[in-house]
């Protein structure tokens, strides 16, 4: 409000004294309650039986000059480390985060959400209150690694260094969004929504729908 006023009366117009007057008039709006995160101290995940457990992230993949950085979500399950479902689009956004779970959801119906957690990382996209929700929705219990501990999320990263064996490096990529270089990915021929990514896998990878590649 305050930067709005400056520019609309062209003076400067102190923050702090708008918030007052807000305050003495009642305008205030009451804080939103935070969105509760459920964070798990166990740092290697063991799972009995398949489909118990999962863990989902999302890298960058350099798609050439024209689409450049792209973004692959992806969906591991931590018993017979299967690759479950995926979505590869130009943005990282919350609505793909929740569109690689449902497909994964989708192409295995012996999945049973009730019996099912999900483990996150603490990007913006999976502590938004769009992802818990959409879980909830769909019977999942998402729970989320301590920050600075990416070995507790170990199989998904584990996972992205694989792809790199199956997909085509190049030493002189630019610069990903935000400077991340460990998820440097670059492969040839490949663009988001739409084409198959099932050239691009390493030998020992399960592909969603379908056997084994390699």
């Amino acid at each position: 409000m305050a930067a709005q006023l400056t520019r609309e009366l062209h003076v400067s117009v102190n923050r702090k004294r708008v918030q007052r007057v807000f305050h003495m008039l009642n305008w205030n709006e009451p804080a939103k309650a935070k969105n509760p995160i459920l964070r798990s101290s166990v740092k290697v995940v063991r799972a009995s039986r398949p489909y118990q457990f999962w863990q989902t992230d999302l890298t960058y993949i350099w798609c050439g000059d024209q689409d450049r950085w792209s973004y692959l979500f992806n969906v591991l399950d931590v018993f017979h480390r299967e690759w479950l479902g995926y979505a590869f689009e130009r943005s990282a956004v919350k609505e793909h985060a929740i569109m690689s779970v449902n497909n994964a959801l989708a192409s295995h119906d012996e999945a049973v959400p009730g019996g099912l957690t999900l483990r996150c990382d603490n990007g913006p996209q999976y502590t938004s209150r769009a992802f818990k929700d959409s879980m909830d929705a769909l019977g999942l219990r998402a729970e989320h690694i301590l920050y600075h501990t990416p070995e507790q999320n170990g199989y998904i990263e584990s996972f992205h260094k694989d792809l790199e064996e199956g997909i085509h490096l190049d030493q002189r990529l630019p610069e990903p969004p935000g400077g991340r270089d460990r998820n440097r990915r670059s492969v040839r021929g490949l663009q988001p929504s739409g084409d198959s990514f099932v050239a691009g896998v390493p030998h020992a990878v399960r592909v969603p729908g379908r056997v084994e590649a390699g």
